[in-house]
Parts: C-alpha cells; sequence; structure tokens
C-alpha cells in the first residue's frame, strides 16, 4: 500500500513520490527537505510543510511556514489527508492518492483499538497482578510467571490496527533479538510470544517509577543527582550501541528508577521496541511517538527520516532527557501543538538551559548544549564522551527517598 504525492503544478511538476512505510516527507526550501525548490518558487519557507505517511493513514503538518500550506482550498496548520486531497503552497499544487485501499469490512474481533480491547487472559504461563502501565503500544502488567513464581513485567502489544500473521512474526522476531541485550542499566526481555494474535514480551521487573513520573510529583532534579542517574543511562546506551541496537525512542517515561545500596538504579525501558513496532506496521497511526519517537525529545534528522535513526539520535534524545529532568522544561518549546514544536526542532537552537537553571555549572550546561546541537556532526563522538563531559558534576552517591519509589 503507498500513499502517493503527485505534483501537478509549479516548478517540480510531473514528480510523483511514493511513501510505502511510516515516514516524514519533507518539503520546502532547505536542504534537509525532501522535494526541495530551492529558489523556484519562492513562496516556500525552509521547511514549509511535512507529510507524515502511514499507508494508508496520512496527515499534513504545516512547520510555521511564512505564507501557509492549504489543504483543499483551506489553509491549515495540521489535517488529515485522504485520497483525492489537494496540497497547495507557493506556485506548487501536490495530489494525494492513496494506491492499494482495502475497503473490506473488517470484523471487530481481530481489531485492537486502545482501550476498547482488553486482555481477558494472561499468555499461557503467566497470570496478571495488575495493570503497571498503558501507552501508545499496549499496556504493561505486572505478573506472576508460573513456572518459577517470579514477578514479571507483561507487556501486551495492542495494535491499532488488523494484524496479519507475517506483521507479527516480523515483530516477534525484532523483538526477540532484544533478549542478548544483557546490562544492569537495560531492562532485560526475558521471553517473547503471541496469545491469540497479541504479541507479547515477558520482562525483568522493576519496583520503581519512571523518571517523569518522578519530576512531576516531586519538581526537577538537583544536577548532581541527575547527572549519576543519566551516567547509568549512557552507560547502557553505550553497551546497546556496542551490539547495533539504538533505542529511538528514549525519554522520561522510558527509564525506571530502582534502588540499590548505592541509591538510585536507572534502568531504560522499551530498548529497540520502536524499530521492530515500527517495522512491523503494528500502529495504522500517524502519531509520532507510536514507534517512531516521542517529538520533544526527536532529534531533527529522525524528524527528516524516520526509518535511518544512528547511534547519534540516542545521545540527542539522551541530552533532551537531562534538560527536562534538571530544568523541569523541554529543550524547544511545546505551546503551540505538534507543528511548532516540529518547526522548532527543524529550525531553531534549543533554549539555553540557564534559563531555567541559572546555577547549572557552565561546562555541565555545555556539554548538554553540545549533544543536543541539530547537526549529529556537532555533537560528540559517542554516548561515552558525552559521559565523560559529565561525570565530575555527578553525586558520590545518590539516594533515593522512600516516597521516590512508591507507584
Amino acid at each position: 500500500m503507498f500513499v502517493v504525492l503527485k505534483v501537478i503544478t509549479g516548478p517540480r511538476q510531473g514528480e510523483v513520490f511514493r511513501l510505502n512505510k511510516h515516514e516524514n516527507f519533507v518539503v520546502g526550501r532547505s536542504r534537509q527537505a525532501h522535494l526541495r525548490f530551492a529558489d523556484n518558487d519562492p513562496y516556500f519557507s525552509r521547511m514549509h510543510f511535512m507529510v507524515e505517511a502511514n499507508p494508508p493513514a496520512c496527515r499534513l503538518v504545516d512547520l510555521g511556514s511564512r505564507n501557509g500550506t492549504l489543504v483543499n482550498g483551506q489553509k491549515v496548520r495540521e489535517a488529515e489527508l485522504h485520497h483525492g486531497d489537494v496540497i497547495r503552497a507557493g506556485h506548487t499544487t501536490i495530489m494525494v492518492e492513496v494506491e492499494g485501499i482495502v475497503t473490506a469490512p473488517v470484523e471487530s474481533s481481530t481489531y485492537a483499538d486502545g482501550e476498547v480491547c482488553q486482555i481477558p487472559e494472561a499468555p499461557s504461563g503467566y497470570r496478571f497482578i495488575e495493570v503497571i502501565g498503558r501507552g501508545g503500544m499496549g499496556q504493561v502488567w505486572k505478573a506472576l510467571r508460573v513456572s518459577d513464581h517470579s514477578v514479571v513485567a507483561l507487556k501486551i502489544l495492542l495494535s491499532d490496527r488488523p494484524l496479519r500473521e507475517r506483521d507479527t512474526s516480523r515483530f516477534l522476531r525484532e523483538a526477540s533479538l532484544l533478549k542478548s541485550l544483557n546490562h544492569p542499566h537495560i531492562i532485560h526481555v526475558l521471553d517473547t510470544g503471541d496469545d491469540q494474535g497479541k504479541p507479547w514480551l515477558c520482562m525483568e521487573y522493576i519496583d520503581g517509577p519512571d523518571l517523569a513520573r518522578v519530576v512531576h510529583q516531586k519538581g526537577k532534579l538537583h544536577f548532581s543527582r541527575a547527572t549519576s542517574i543519566m551516567l547509568q543511562v549512557l552507560d547502557g546506551l553505550a553497551y546497546a550501541h556496542d551490539q547495533g541496537v539504538i533505542h529511538r525512542d528514549l525519554k522520561p517515561a522510558n527509564i525506571l528508577l530502582g534502588s540499590s545500596s548505592k541509591g538510585d538504579c536507572a534502568h531504560i525501558a522499551d530498548f529497540g521496541l520502536a524499530k521492530a513496532w515500527q517495522g512491523a506496521n503494528m500502529s495504522a497511526s500517524t502519531l509520532t511517538g507510536n514507534g517512531a519517537g516521542t517529538p520533544a525529545y526527536m532529534p531533527p534528522e529522525q524528524v527528516v527520516d524516520l526509518a535511518n535513526v544512528k547511534e547519534p539520535a540516542d545521545q540527542y534524545s539522551a541530552a533532551a532527557t537531562f534538560y527536562a529532568i534538571v530544568s523541569g522544561h523541554h529543550c524547544h518549546s511545546t505551546s503551540g501543538g505538534e507543528s511548532e514544536l516540529f518547526r522548532r526542532i527543524l529550525t531553531e537552537a534549543p533554549r539555553r538551559i540557564s534559563l531555567f537553571v541559572p546555577d547549572l555549572p557552565v561546562a555541565l550546561a555545555d556539554a548538554i548544549h553540545r549533544a543536543l546541537s541539530s547537526n549529529p556532526a556537532d555533537r560528540f563522538p559517542s554516548v561515552r564522551e558525552f559521559a565523560e563531559a559529565i561525570a565530575p558534576f555527578a553525586t558520590a552517591s545518590p539516594v533515593l527517598s522512600d516516597d521516590d519509589t512508591q507507584h
């Protein structure tokens, strides 16, 4: 199935672009744009608009263009696109077509739709205890593994589209590779399988909150404690990168805090799941964040190219996470909606963290901003060098309060 963009008027008339997977297509004058106009259509901004396709779903996001974007004659900031819609910007008109639309009805028993789809029984060999998390990929349950009576976390993947057997098999094949990751700061995937067509993962259970919850409930962290936590996260990232695995969706909600005799113990969740989810076409949604990354923590190169994400993207996301837990703010303002956020990520430098944390050591702020560089080549050569730069600012032994470890 394809989303097809046909340029029917303007300087690039006659060109056709076929999008057959979850990907972003940027239009504008910038060298980063997939459809670039340079100076032959002066009414285009550098980053004018973006089409996010996940066939058959498709949407348009205006990236804060100076002259605006029209869909079917109406100026829009965001719009769902359908077969036959017409996009106009500057002197250029683009027709949207969807090839291979499936019109046969889908039986409700095979269709998973978020909260509507409940799992009545645990997969064979497990017993559910309680739901401990929900997200774009499904539900996470605290569960009992019957074979050894150990407490585990069961992630039940709930797709918002009918799953073909090959999609499920592809996801499980990708996910099973994650079982080889064995690191103290990465949540271990113990087993994978599917139950009545619903893929699941059995993972190590961590008795502790995620960083997003800690900051929400207790406020931003002192930079020394945050540095100690991020050093553990970067250690886990470095190990995974050595194994050729990229996280793709690192954020505070994907970092769980357990405790040890030495204090905070960070555990990275959902390692590599974004690639498996996206690659297996597990979602019909075009919402960037369902398997593609979370916009507020996403580097510019990932916005432009969802498929070819490299190690520097994780470094950026780690720095954006560091920024958020220390300052209580995102590195780019999220006001104005997702279209404005994408525009800022693609065209503006992150806000200086010193605006929110004036007493932050200059060298630490500089390290965070280097890792947040828009150009991947300007970041640290690897997450190890990022860790070396921030290490002097860590506490020797961070301590978790009892309140911070409660669900």
